[in-house]
This record gives structure tokens, sequence and C-alpha cells, in this order.
């Protein structure tokens, strides 16, 4: 149905997600922008024990992102555990405007007999975690921001803590280890969490740990 069509489509969802926050926090009072798809991942196993459904996955207002103590670091059992049931893909979008790129990803659950798919956002950027260690992730990272921000009482606002970019700084390397940072943040602060990713030698469980190395 052409671009505008398609744009129209893909803003109907990113507005259900506090996705315009996290737009603006990346792009400032830029515009004008596009949106063009980078394609479809199919989702067929999510490799751990944990495995959320759609709605399981954070969201901007969900009570869950409300932490306690940071997890970090953790070990996670992997699991040869299939994709929830029916089918599920995680399309890419690329967004560019004013001499900035940006990576949206929208996971889409189809569950018979239901006639439209069901459309989550995942965390934007580029991360090698599946679904499901993502969310598990997204909930250390915040939890760690979170026990900073109980340092800095002359931050108020109730806000909670908000990824809104994950890139990877270190692809795996020999032993499968690899780093990616995740930039999070709540009112006016920003925040930056290095996570390392560590699979042990059998390829049954997955180190999990993350450090702050920036607010601002």
């Amino acid at each position: 149905m052409g671009q505008p069509a398609y744009e129209a489509a893909v803003n109907s969802e990113l507005a259900l997600d506090g996705i315009d926050v996290r737009i603006e926090r990346y792009f400032g009072v830029c515009k004008t922008m596009s949106l063009e798809s980078e394609g479809f991942e199919a989702v067929t196993d999510d490799r751990t024990a944990y495995l959320p459904t759609l709605d399981q996955i954070l969201t901007q207002s969900s009570e869950a992102r409300k932490a306690s103590a940071p997890r970090f670091p953790e070990t996670i059992t992997l699991a040869t555990a299939a994709a929830p049931d029916g089918s599920v893909a995680i399309e890419h979008i690329r967004v560019a405007g004013c001499g900035k790129t940006y990576r949206l990803n929208l996971m889409s659950k189809y569950v018979a007999p239901a006639l439209m798919p069901i459309v989550n956002m995942m965390e934007a950027g580029h991360s090698l975690t599946t679904p499901g260690l993502q969310a598990r992730t997204e909930a250390d990272v915040v939890n760690q921001v979170q026990e900073d921000r109980r340092k800095r009482p002359d931050i108020k606002c109730a806000m909670v803590p908000l990824v809104y970019d994950i890139r990877v700084v270190s692809p795996p390397d020999s032993t499968g280890q690899w780093r990616e940072q995740w930039d999070t943040y709540y009112c006016q602060a920003s925040q930056t969490t290095e996570v390392i990713f560590t699979p042990s030698a059998d390829g049954k469980t997955l180190a999990v740990d993350g450090k702050l190395i920036s607010t601002r």
C-alpha cells in the first residue's frame, strides 16, 4: 500500500508503548523521520528457561519495573525451549531523521483464531539477546539504575527508568562471550550500563553480569 500507509500502520502500534519518549530521547527535537522495514526474523527457539509471554515483557508503566535490589551477576540455565505458542516474528524497523538512525524492534505473535497478531515493542537498538533473555536482562539493568537513583535524592520524579537504546560493543569472541551497552534514563538523568554475557563451555548456562559505567 506504499510507504505512507506502512508508516501509519507502524506508528499506530508504537503509540501503545511509550515509544514517543524513547524517540525524543534519541532524536531530540527532530520532527521529520522516515520508517523503513529491515525485514523479519522468525523466533523459533528462545534458548532460555525463562520464556515470557508477550504481555509479560515489561512496559514503561509496568509495576514490575519498580525495582528492589539488583540481581547482577546471575547465571541463567539455558534450555532448548520452543517459542511461545503460535507464530512469532520480530520486525526490525530503521528510523532515520536529522542525520541520525535508530532501530526499533516489534515482536508479533499470532494465535488462532484471531485475525490479527498481538504486537509488542522489544527494546530499541541492536542486541544479541533472545526475547526471554532480553526481558530478564532489562529487569537487572533497571534494578541497578534504581539502586543508583536512591543515592541521588536531588532528582525527584515519578518516572521509572526506561531503556531507550542498546548496542553491541564487543561481538562474541572465541569463547562466545559478548558485551552490550544499555542506555536508560528517567526524568533528566541518563545512564549507561555495560552488560557482559558469558556462555558456559558446555552451552548449558549463560552468566550475565553488568555494571553502571556512566551517569549524566
